[in-house]
């Protein structure tokens, strides 16, 4: 069971990954949240949350940086062990 999630956790991390990646390229390329939104076929919301950690690093875009935020923007800070 503990395995499992672990590696569940690994899986969804891998998927933010990819997405804040493609995000952080369109963002440079000049596309509006809207086009980007439309690209990832994601709400204008979901983009714009991601956007606005990924501002914050302009011009470097550090993404090991904006991964750490991005993934643990909501989290629960009684089971996280994130440093918030």
């Amino acid at each position: 069971e503990g395995r499992e999630e672990g590696r569940e956790e690994g899986r969804e991390e891998g998927r933010e990954e990819i997405r804040v990646r493609l995000i952080i390229k369109k963002m440079k390329k000049g596309f509006t949240l809207p086009q980007i939104a439309d690209a990832m076929e994601e709400t204008l919301e979901e983009t714009r949350r991601v956007a606005e950690i990924v501002r914050k690093y302009a011009p470097e875009y550090d993404e090991k940086k904006i991964l750490e935020e991005v993934l643990h923007y909501n989290c629960d800070e009684e089971i996280c062990s994130c440093q918030k």
